[in-house]
Protein backbone atom coordinates (compact mmCIF):
# COMPACT_ATOMS: atom_id res chain seq x y z
CA UNK A 1 0.00 0.00 0.00
CA UNK A 2 0.62 3.76 -0.90
CA UNK A 3 -0.41 7.10 -0.47
CA UNK A 4 -0.25 10.25 -2.82
CA UNK A 5 -0.50 13.89 -2.09
CA UNK A 6 -0.65 16.04 -5.39
CA UNK A 7 -0.71 19.52 -3.91
CA UNK A 8 1.20 19.64 -0.53
CA UNK A 9 2.62 16.96 1.40
CA UNK A 10 0.26 17.22 4.37
CA UNK A 11 -2.53 16.54 2.17
CA UNK A 12 -3.43 13.12 1.23
CA UNK A 13 -5.12 12.47 -2.03
CA UNK A 14 -5.64 8.80 -2.85
CA UNK A 15 -3.78 5.20 -1.63
CA UNK A 16 -3.80 2.28 -3.69
CA UNK A 17 -3.20 -0.95 -2.58
CA UNK A 18 -2.01 -4.33 -4.54
CA UNK A 19 -2.48 -7.69 -2.89
CA UNK A 20 -1.81 -11.33 -4.14
CA UNK A 21 -5.10 -12.65 -4.46
CA UNK A 22 -3.49 -16.05 -6.67
CA UNK A 23 -4.77 -17.78 -3.68
CA UNK A 24 -8.06 -17.40 -4.44
CA UNK A 25 -8.63 -16.40 -7.99
CA UNK A 26 -5.13 -16.67 -9.72
CA UNK A 27 -5.03 -13.08 -10.07
CA UNK A 28 -3.31 -9.85 -8.15
CA UNK A 29 -5.75 -6.93 -6.65
CA UNK A 30 -5.68 -3.78 -7.17
CA UNK A 31 -7.75 -1.31 -4.92
CA UNK A 32 -8.10 2.42 -4.88
CA UNK A 33 -9.46 4.73 -2.30
CA UNK A 34 -10.12 8.72 -3.14
CA UNK A 35 -9.69 11.28 -0.30
CA UNK A 36 -10.39 13.85 -3.23
CA UNK A 37 -12.67 14.86 -6.91
CA UNK A 38 -9.62 15.82 -8.64
CA UNK A 39 -9.26 13.95 -11.61
CA UNK A 40 -6.77 11.41 -12.09
CA UNK A 41 -4.73 8.54 -13.71
CA UNK A 42 -3.57 5.60 -11.83
CA UNK A 43 -1.38 3.37 -13.70
CA UNK A 44 -0.38 0.32 -12.17
CA UNK A 45 2.38 -1.46 -13.80
CA UNK A 46 3.90 -5.36 -14.09
CA UNK A 47 7.62 -5.00 -13.59
CA UNK A 48 7.70 -8.79 -13.97
CA UNK A 49 6.02 -8.88 -17.32
CA UNK A 50 5.25 -5.30 -18.26
CA UNK A 51 1.83 -5.75 -17.90
CA UNK A 52 -0.29 -2.80 -17.55
CA UNK A 53 -3.72 -1.86 -15.63
CA UNK A 54 -4.87 2.08 -16.16
CA UNK A 55 -7.88 3.32 -13.82
CA UNK A 56 -9.42 6.80 -14.67
CA UNK A 57 -11.37 8.96 -12.58
CA UNK A 58 -12.95 11.95 -13.95
CA UNK A 59 -13.06 15.91 -12.31
CA UNK A 60 -16.01 16.14 -9.43
CA UNK A 61 -16.00 12.16 -8.54
CA UNK A 62 -15.06 10.28 -5.67
CA UNK A 63 -14.70 6.71 -5.30
CA UNK A 64 -13.55 3.67 -3.57
CA UNK A 65 -12.34 0.75 -6.40
CA UNK A 66 -11.73 -2.80 -6.22
CA UNK A 67 -10.35 -4.83 -9.20
CA UNK A 68 -9.86 -8.95 -8.16
CA UNK A 69 -8.92 -9.80 -11.75
CA UNK A 70 -6.15 -7.25 -12.44
CA UNK A 71 -3.38 -9.19 -13.33
CA UNK A 72 -3.36 -12.51 -14.22
CA UNK A 73 -0.44 -15.23 -15.52
CA UNK A 74 -1.57 -15.66 -18.48
CA UNK A 75 -3.40 -12.66 -20.28
CA UNK A 76 -3.30 -8.79 -19.61
CA UNK A 77 -5.87 -6.07 -20.44
CA UNK A 78 -6.81 -2.45 -19.50
CA UNK A 79 -9.97 -1.47 -17.56
CA UNK A 80 -11.36 1.91 -17.01
CA UNK A 81 -13.78 1.83 -14.20
CA UNK A 82 -16.45 4.56 -13.92
CA UNK A 83 -17.16 6.57 -10.90
CA UNK A 84 -20.33 8.50 -9.45
CA UNK A 85 -20.44 12.08 -8.94
CA UNK A 86 -19.46 12.92 -5.26
CA UNK A 87 -21.97 12.74 -2.28
CA UNK A 88 -23.55 9.63 -4.08
CA UNK A 89 -23.68 6.27 -4.09
CA UNK A 90 -19.85 4.78 -5.15
CA UNK A 91 -21.06 1.27 -4.38
CA UNK A 92 -22.58 -1.06 -6.83
CA UNK A 93 -25.09 -2.20 -3.96
CA UNK A 94 -26.99 1.03 -3.71
CA UNK A 95 -26.50 0.41 0.38
CA UNK A 96 -27.92 3.85 2.35
CA UNK A 97 -25.07 5.57 4.45
CA UNK A 98 -25.95 6.95 7.79
CA UNK A 99 -24.53 9.92 8.11
CA UNK A 100 -25.07 12.01 11.04
CA UNK A 101 -24.73 14.23 14.24
CA UNK A 102 -24.98 13.68 17.88
CA UNK A 103 -24.25 15.35 20.85
CA UNK A 104 -21.78 13.97 22.93
CA UNK A 105 -23.41 14.38 26.49
CA UNK A 106 -20.41 13.13 28.71
CA UNK A 107 -17.62 14.96 26.31
CA UNK A 108 -15.43 17.70 27.42
CA UNK A 109 -13.77 20.28 25.20
CA UNK A 110 -10.19 19.30 25.19
CA UNK A 111 -7.27 17.83 23.10
CA UNK A 112 -7.60 14.22 21.56
CA UNK A 113 -5.19 11.72 22.94
CA UNK A 114 -4.01 9.01 20.37
CA UNK A 115 -4.37 5.59 21.59
CA UNK A 116 -3.65 2.11 19.25
CA UNK A 117 -7.16 2.29 18.31
CA UNK A 118 -7.72 6.57 18.34
CA UNK A 119 -6.31 8.34 15.64
CA UNK A 120 -5.73 12.49 16.82
CA UNK A 121 -5.78 14.52 13.10
CA UNK A 122 -6.26 18.64 12.70
CA UNK A 123 -3.23 19.32 15.41
CA UNK A 124 -5.34 17.20 17.92
CA UNK A 125 -8.81 18.69 17.84
CA UNK A 126 -10.45 15.50 16.30
CA UNK A 127 -10.55 11.70 17.58
CA UNK A 128 -11.14 9.11 14.76
CA UNK A 129 -12.01 5.34 15.49
CA UNK A 130 -13.39 2.66 13.66
CA UNK A 131 -15.32 -0.48 14.26
CA UNK A 132 -15.68 -3.13 12.06
CA UNK A 133 -17.90 -6.45 11.54
CA UNK A 134 -17.98 -9.78 9.60
CA UNK A 135 -21.47 -11.28 10.20
CA UNK A 136 -20.90 -13.92 8.32
CA UNK A 137 -17.45 -15.13 10.46
CA UNK A 138 -19.32 -13.37 13.41
CA UNK A 139 -16.67 -11.57 13.97
CA UNK A 140 -15.94 -7.46 14.76
CA UNK A 141 -13.23 -5.37 16.35
CA UNK A 142 -11.73 -2.20 16.45
CA UNK A 143 -9.60 -0.60 13.64
CA UNK A 144 -5.74 0.06 14.57
CA UNK A 145 -5.05 3.74 13.60
CA UNK A 146 -2.04 4.61 12.52
CA UNK A 147 -1.20 8.06 11.35
CA UNK A 148 0.42 9.31 8.16
CA UNK A 149 -0.03 13.18 8.40
CA UNK A 150 -1.56 15.71 10.51
CA UNK A 151 -4.78 15.51 9.08
CA UNK A 152 -4.64 12.05 7.41
CA UNK A 153 -4.10 8.72 9.28
CA UNK A 154 -5.26 4.64 8.04
CA UNK A 155 -6.51 1.88 10.03
CA UNK A 156 -6.01 -1.46 9.75
CA UNK A 157 -8.68 -4.25 10.56
CA UNK A 158 -6.64 -7.78 10.01
CA UNK A 159 -2.74 -7.20 9.26
CA UNK A 160 -0.71 -4.97 10.23
CA UNK A 161 0.23 -4.97 6.18
CA UNK A 162 -3.37 -4.81 4.81
CA UNK A 163 -5.20 -0.82 5.12
CA UNK A 164 -8.56 -1.36 5.03
CA UNK A 165 -9.59 2.44 5.78
CA UNK A 166 -7.98 6.17 5.31
CA UNK A 167 -10.02 9.02 7.19
CA UNK A 168 -8.28 12.89 6.68
CA UNK A 169 -10.39 15.83 8.42
CA UNK A 170 -9.52 19.17 7.21
CA UNK A 171 -10.27 23.06 8.14
CA UNK A 172 -12.28 23.95 5.36
CA UNK A 173 -13.83 26.67 7.66
CA UNK A 174 -11.87 29.69 4.90
CA UNK A 175 -14.39 28.24 2.44
CA UNK A 176 -18.17 27.83 4.08
CA UNK A 177 -16.85 27.26 8.25
CA UNK A 178 -17.10 24.04 8.12
CA UNK A 179 -14.37 21.23 8.99
CA UNK A 180 -14.39 18.29 6.45
CA UNK A 181 -14.47 14.74 6.67
CA UNK A 182 -13.22 12.44 3.73
CA UNK A 183 -12.72 8.56 3.96
CA UNK A 184 -11.88 6.32 1.10
CA UNK A 185 -12.13 2.37 1.99
CA UNK A 186 -9.41 -0.22 0.27
CA UNK A 187 -11.78 -3.03 2.01
CA UNK A 188 -15.54 -3.97 1.42
CA UNK A 189 -15.37 -5.35 5.09
CA UNK A 190 -18.54 -3.53 7.04
CA UNK A 191 -17.56 -1.21 9.33
CA UNK A 192 -18.38 2.20 11.35
CA UNK A 193 -16.26 5.80 11.54
CA UNK A 194 -17.09 7.49 14.65
CA UNK A 195 -14.73 11.73 14.50
CA UNK A 196 -15.01 13.32 18.10
CA UNK A 197 -14.73 17.40 17.44
CA UNK A 198 -12.84 17.30 21.18
CA UNK A 199 -13.24 21.03 21.20
CA UNK A 200 -17.15 20.69 21.24
CA UNK A 201 -17.92 16.96 21.60
CA UNK A 202 -20.04 16.84 18.51
CA UNK A 203 -19.60 13.41 16.75
CA UNK A 204 -20.38 12.68 13.24
CA UNK A 205 -20.87 8.61 12.38
CA UNK A 206 -20.51 7.10 8.77
CA UNK A 207 -21.38 3.34 8.61
CA UNK A 208 -20.47 1.17 5.81
CA UNK A 209 -22.52 -1.99 5.13
CA UNK A 210 -20.78 -5.22 4.12
CA UNK A 211 -20.10 -5.93 0.64
CA UNK A 212 -19.57 -2.41 -0.08
CA UNK A 213 -17.03 -0.26 -1.23
CA UNK A 214 -17.49 3.64 -0.35
CA UNK A 215 -15.72 7.08 -0.26
CA UNK A 216 -17.23 9.99 0.75
CA UNK A 217 -16.52 13.78 0.96
CA UNK A 218 -18.66 15.50 3.93
CA UNK A 219 -17.92 18.90 3.90
CA UNK A 220 -20.32 19.83 6.51
CA UNK A 221 -19.00 17.85 9.20
CA UNK A 222 -18.58 19.90 12.19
Amino acid sequence: TGSYWFFTPNNVELIVKVVDGRAFNGHFWVFSAALTDVEYTIRVRDSQNGRVQTYFNPSGTMASRADAAAFAESFSRRATFSAVPAGQDASSEGTRRDVHSLPLAVAHAGACSPSPTALCVNDGRFRVEVTWSVPSQGSRGSGSAVPLTGDTGYFWFFSPNNVELVVKVVDGRAYNQKFWVFHGALSDVGYTITVTDTATGTVQTYVNAPATLWSSADTSAF
